[in-house]
């Protein structure tokens, strides 16, 4: 579509939200690869920025995508890691497996849910959780995730829905390379790592050059996320379970399902936990090489109450939560995943996410010297969209100091 056939927006247009997360982007990117981030840069020198948002725990990509479009908790929204098991069904969630688009898993409302519930139309390219049926509804547009679709193929969609009769009220969308990169390379700075923060600038630049050319850039809320930041972990910094308890239990009866910054235990046999826990906590507080690599060893039953991460049969029985910049892993033969990750604790700093606005309900110019929380962004989407929000965990209060 050339500009003369680009449709201009009325002044009078409903409120409209399009947020964009940008997988695994810290807040130091924008000022490590400054060059790199000319319309990222150009949003919050013309709307707001806050220091930090702070994700939930586990600070992992789809927990903290489904917490910023349900206002809750892994704990109750369900989605507890990338991969978990549940007891009840006997099954795995994991990512990419078909068994993921089964609407069992995924609790709580979605935004898009909200939406499409009380009249308003939605749309997502590829935010997590959105292509499953869940309460038995989907996005009125919507896509199955693709990674191979060119970031200027998916936003050339967006604006055809936008230009649609049957225009979305809020439109998601999700772009991933920054945390591919991140994870191979890890987050301090590399020509590979600039060059995919270029790359999603340069999308951010096509959304405000489309809203530009409808007369729509202060008409339209436009929202840049990031689910969760990254830490670097080296391959020097890697500590074994099969180490830390002088054998290896993991099989039929004990399941592991993550590893890395924290490694997850499930047992079959519920009488075997406290036994293995209190050998982890005690081999742990007993070697200089654990403790100073092992942040802590938790049960659902002491879990720090600041995680909100207990209430749920989905989170495993034990869970050993490495220090940042640690790994853990089964044995030590077994593979260690890149030079970067996260899931550590969600107020480390390095695990702090994006967040950013411009539009209609936003501030001009405002570089909030705080930390907002991403579980506050599903109440005030709602609040600026003017919908009732489903119960949630977080508040729009949150924001207040951000908008107009």
């Amino acid at each position: 579509m050339n500009r003369k056939e680009v449709p201009i927006i009325d002044h009078q247009i409903n409120s409209t939200v399009i947020m964009v997360s940008l997988d695994g982007f810290k807040p130091e990117y924008l000022s490590m690869c400054t060059d790199n981030c000319i319309n990222l840069r150009s949003i919050y020198q013309k709307g707001v920025k806050a220091k930090s948002m702070r994700p939930i725990f586990p600070s992992k990509t789809f927990p903290n995508h489904y917490t910023l479009v349900t206002g809750l908790y892994a704990e109750s929204h369900g989605i507890v890691s990338n991969r978990f098991y549940d007891p009840n069904y006997d099954a795995v969630f994991k990512l990419g497996s078909q068994e993921a688009f089964n609407p069992r898993w995924w609790l709580g409302e979605p935004i898009w849910v909200t939406a499409e519930k009380q009249g308003l139309v939605s749309a997502s390219y590829f935010w997590p959780g959105s292509d499953v049926a869940i309460q038995g509804m989907y996005p009125s547009y919507y896509k199955k995730y693709d990674e191979s679709i060119p970031y200027a193929d998916r936003i050339k969609t967006i604006f055809e829905w936008f230009d649609s009769d049957k225009r979305p009220r809020l439109i998601l969308t999700y772009f991933e390379v920054v945390d591919t990169v991140g994870h191979a390379l890890g987050p301090e700075y590399t020509t590979e790592l600039a060059e995919a923060i270029r790359k999603v600038d340069q999308a951010v630049g096509l959304i405000i050059q489309g809203l530009n050319e409808r007369n729509a850039t202060d008409k339209v809320d436009l929202i840049i996320v990031s689910d969760h930041g990254m830490a670097k972990t080296p391959d020097s910094q890697v500590v074994s379970v099969s180490d830390i308890l002088g054998k290896d239990i993991i099989g039929a009866d004990v399941l592991n399902m993550n590893d890395g910054p924290f490694f997850d235990f499930y047992f079959k046999d519920k009488s075997q936990v406290d036994e293995i826990y209190g050998q982890l906590a005690a081999n742990i507080m007993n070697s200089i090489a654990f403790s100073s690599a092992i942040q802590g060893v938790y049960t659902r039953k002491n879990m720090p109450p600041r995680f909100h991460y207990s209430q749920s049969d989905r989170i495993a029985d034990i869970l050993i939560l490495a220090k940042v910049e640690y790994s853990i892993k089964r044995t030590p033969s077994s593979t260690k995943y890149g030079q970067g990750n996260h899931g550590f604790d969600n107020e480390s700093a390095q695990m702090s996410s994006l967040f950013m606005a411009q539009g209609k309900h936003f501030k001009s110019g405002l570089l909030y010297d705080g930390v907002v929380r991403n579980l506050d962004i599903y109440s005030t989407i709602c609040q600026i969209l003017n919908i009732v929000p489903a119960p949630n965990n977080g508040t729009a209060q949150g924001f207040q100091s951000l908008l107009n």
